[in-house]
């Protein structure tokens, strides 16, 4: 974990991933959180990407690097290599898709072995699509990791933010619910412009998916 005080401004520093399968909303979620905005033609991502945002949360000021990583199993090697260097990760599924939830425990034993005291929340994206997969089925894969599931969506805003702030209280260790956050974070939350481009970044070539 490195958490870093800058003795100026006295934030505290984390670098989150984000990790999944494909098509699963991963970039979408990136987007919105990052920039507030939805990009419904995003294509898949080649790489990783990154950006920072600057925020305060529970009368402390935060700045998280929110990393983006391919999902295609030909780039996966690419994202393994950035798991060390995360103090936390999102692993997200699509809750319309099953295959993506019976990926999960391989995700977390990709990450558990390369970084085994890894911290991380599961993120059931796409919670506002008809169709979802029942509660039961969902349990069955995630079994001992229940507790560390927020249901999540881009389009409506959901839990996108304070899915940010949960794996902050994670690292922390004062996992508080969700609505336990300033009244007035949104207002002090910022972009930080940085070299965010780790080689190319859309694979646009491909036709265009629903990711949200």
């Amino acid at each position: 974990m490195t958490a870093n005080k800058n003795p100026q401004d006295s934030l505290i520093e984390y670098k989150l991933l984000l990790i999944g399968e494909s098509n699963v909303g991963k970039t979408t979620i990136f987007n919105k959180y990052i920039f507030n905005k939805l990009d419904k033609n995003t294509g898949s991502t080649i790489g990783v990407d990154f950006e920072a945002k600057n925020f305060s949360y529970k009368n402390k000021k935060y700045s998280i690097k929110l990393f983006d990583t391919a999902g295609q199993e030909r780039f996966q090697s690419v994202t393994r290599a950035y798991y060390h260097m995360g103090d936390a990760y999102l692993i997200v599924f699509d809750l319309t898709n099953e295959n993506s939830l019976k990926e999960i425990p391989n995700w977390i034993n990709s990450l558990k072995a390369e970084k085994e005291d890894s911290k991380f929340i599961i993120l059931g994206n796409k919670s506002d699509l008809k169709n979802q997969i029942s509660q039961d089925v969902i349990n069955e894969y995630l079994k001992d990791y229940k507790h560390l599931l927020i249901k999540t969506s881009a389009i409506k805003n959901e839990n996108i933010k304070e899915s940010i702030y949960k794996i902050i209280d994670l690292i922390e260790g004062d996992d508080n619910n969700l609505e336990n956050k300033d009244d007035n974070d949104e207002q002090n939350e910022n972009v930080i412009k940085i070299s965010k481009k780790i080689g190319k970044t859309r694979d646009n070539s491909k036709s265009k998916v629903k990711c949200c």
